[in-house]
């Protein structure tokens, strides 16, 4: 039985995470990273970043990533970044999977500007000294 979360981007599939890194980590993907969003962002619940040894293997990791999610029932999955494949984009809705090569993953360095605390800045209070 599928267990589902409702989440303030959809409703997430418990399982999907799981289904995810396992399929990329069987498609040898390198240097897979999960960031969870939750409550971080209004776009999506969680990021999956990862590398391709080439541009071949990041187009093909995509495409039978996104033929797998079809087959589970899973629609509305956008991609973008073919055929070009030097970074492709593969958003669930719920998940948004990042595949570069290497060149191009260091370059954009998504696990940097994640990383970063979002608690929002109130300039008011900074000058008021609070």
């Amino acid at each position: 039985m599928k267990e589902n979360k409702k989440t303030h981007s959809s409703i997430f599939e418990t399982s999907l995470i799981p289904f995810l890194m396992t399929f990329l980590e069987d498609h040898k993907v390198e240097n897979i990273v999960l960031i969870d969003l939750l409550n971080k962002s209004t776009f999506t619940d969680y990021m999956i970043i990862g590398s391709g040894r080439s541009q071949k293997h990041v187009r093909m990791s995509i495409e039978i990533l996104q033929i797998e999610l079809l087959k589970q029932g899973h629609k509305n999955i956008v991609v973008e970044g073919l055929p070009a494949s030097e970074w492709v984009l593969l958003d669930t809705g719920s998940v948004i999977i990042h595949l570069f090569t290497p060149e191009m993953r260091s370059f954009y360095n998504l696990e940097k500007m994640w990383s970063t605390d979002f608690r929002p800045i109130h300039h008011h209070e900074e000058k008021l000294g609070a």
